[in-house]
């Protein structure tokens, strides 16, 4: 008996040792390397490839800040292989503003049960992702959605259909975190009057 518990104990032990010290997979070397962006206004982060850019649209579209939305101008930044606007082919995932929902406390899923906007959305599924419920939708086009509420704010992801794979989008947002603001600081949140100036930082 004494040499059974003496066996297993050493196969326990080698198993251990080949899990703890085998090699890191693909995917977790590969995002250790890589870069964090960092949205202030509205308060989160995520992570994207090193090999990749973030790309703000509108050229005059500083990266951290959203351009206002009341007047016209697209709210949008590309995580992209691309390297200028101009290159830009489909290749890309955009982070957009949705709605402007600072007084409304309802949680995503009641907006997309309640609201005229979004009702009309065939949800495809729902993940929580770092204690953010996301809500999943595929357009006609083939377009992968994800919504999303964060400080106040309905934001969404868009994967189009030249980006490099569904796998890599998820990735990415798995990374994502909001960065939390207290309400004065959700209410004091002005959109600017007119496009800010390109920082460029990142």
């Amino acid at each position: 008996m004494k040499i059974i518990l003496t066996i297993i104990t050493v196969l326990c032990i080698c198993a251990a040792s080949i899990l703890y010290f085998s090699p890191k997979t693909e995917t977790e070397t590969t995002m250790s390397t890589w870069k964090t962006y960092t949205n202030t206004f509205y308060g989160f982060t995520l992570k994207y490839p090193r090999d990749m850019f973030v790309l703000g649209w509108p050229l005059d579209f500083e990266i951290h800040q959203p351009l206002p939305t009341e007047n016209g101008y697209n709210n949008q930044i590309f995580i992209t292989p691309s390297r200028t606007i101009s290159d830009v082919d489909r290749d890309y995932m955009a982070i957009r503003f949705a709605e402007d929902v600072r007084n409304d406390t309802r949680s995503i899923q009641q907006h997309f049960k309640e609201d005229a906007r979004f009702v009309t959305h065939n949800v495809e599924d729902i993940r929580t992702i770092n204690g953010v419920d996301f809500i999943f939708i595929r357009t006609e086009q083939g377009d992968s959605i994800a919504y999303f509420k964060v400080n106040g704010y309905i934001l969404s992801a868009e994967m189009d259909k030249n980006f490099p794979s569904q796998e890599l989008f998820m990735e990415i947002l798995d990374t994502f975190e909001v960065v939390p603001k207290t309400k004065q600081e959700i209410d004091s949140n002005v959109f600017p009057k007119g496009p800010p100036k390109i920082d460029g930082s990142i």
